[in-house]
């Protein structure tokens, strides 16, 4: 079981980068409605909010819609992909952007898609956990390389 659940004293820190408001409050609503999953959510509608908002605060998880107004497509997701420690990404789709989906999982990092049209709170309560649990999985590995990695140099000096 994930470390975030509602015994947790950890909520599931969740960036929502939306232009559109009703597709905004539809996923933070499927969002808020996973019953076993504390969140806290923060929405934002354009690249710039979020690359401000993750400069001074930490997600744990962001849902980013490829179709932005300052960012077209699989461009939206190398500009957020720059910032530093950024968390992992899910990206939101809509029923024409599959192929982008796939592309931004394959290409630029995306940890998974969601398609709008079959945003359910089950199929979130998946992705993101999955998501989360996958990068620092991720993190964990590249920090045991790291420290493989230090460790022979360590002993080839002596």
């Amino acid at each position: 079981m994930s470390r975030y659940g509602t015994d947790s004293s950890a909520p599931l820190r969740v960036l929502v980068v939306e232009d559109e408001p009703a597709e905004a409050e539809l996923t933070i609503r499927k969002v808020r409605s996973i019953a076993d999953l504390r969140t806290e959510i923060k929405h934002v509608e354009t690249l710039a909010e979020a690359k401000s908002y993750l400069i001074s605060n930490q997600a744990d998880v962001i849902l980013l819609d490829l179709e932005l107004p300052n960012g077209r497509g699989l461009e939206s997701l190398r500009l957020v992909r720059r910032i530093p420690r950024v968390p992992p990404i899910i990206v939101l789709t809509g029923a024409d952007s599959e192929g982008d989906a796939i592309r931004a999982i394959a290409e630029e990092g995306a940890q998974s898609y969601i398609p709008k049209e079959v945003l359910t709170v089950e199929n979130v309560r998946r992705i993101l956990l999955y998501a989360v649990a996958r990068h620092e999985y991720k993190l964990r590995e590249l920090e045991a390389q790291r420290a493989l990695y230090v460790t022979e140099a360590a002993s080839e000096r002596r």
